[in-house]
This record gives structure tokens, sequence and C-alpha cells, in this order.
């Protein structure tokens, strides 16, 4: 049995993080891309809980560099995206009455 240390769980906690992000664009957009990002991170949660995962932790550490950032922004600008749309832009902001194209 593996018991991985703070720093492993952390890594886990993040990872986590980046998959509701994948998870969110693949149901959102239905694009392949995301899908497979999310394949690889379910692969990268098992070598963590099996502690067989030396080799394989320091690439996907990097690849979890890469894109956990734009997927995490990418996830909190889509919901702001939907407020926008369900609720309108707040007051005060220009429209095309304005002769500002939004």
């Amino acid at each position: 049995m593996c018991y991985p240390s703070r720093s492993h769980m952390l890594v886990v906690f993040l990872n986590i993080v980046h998959m509701s992000g994948s998870l969110y664009f693949m149901f959102r957009i239905h694009f392949m891309y995301f899908t497979f990002l999310y394949f690889l991170n379910l692969l990268f949660m098992y070598f963590i809980f099996t502690c067989s995962f030396v080799l394989i932790f320091h690439i996907l550490m990097f690849y979890l560099e890469l894109y956990f950032v734009p997927l995490l922004t990418g996830y909190v600008a889509g919901i702001l995206w939907d407020h926008v749309h369900l609720y309108g832009p707040e007051p005060g902001i220009l429209t095309e009455q304005d002769g500002v194209l939004t």
C-alpha cells in the first residue's frame, strides 16, 4: 500500500482542479483535445496512488504546469461568460446602442 506524502497530495489536489477544468470544456464545447487532457490526468492520478511515478511524475508535472493555469482561468472565464449571457451586462457597460459592438 502506498501512502503519498503531503507534496504528492498537493499535486493531487491541483490535478483535481485541473480535471474539473478539462471536464467543463469537454461538456461545454465537446472538443477532443480536452477529452485527451482528462484521460491523461486520470493516468497521472493512477501513478500517484501506486507510487510508480518516479519518471512519469517529472514529465507530467511539466505538463501540469503548462495547462493548469490556462484551464483554471478558462474555467472561471466560462462562468463569467455564462453570467453575462444569462443576466446581461452590468449597468454602465457600453452596448451596441452606444455605437460600440459588444
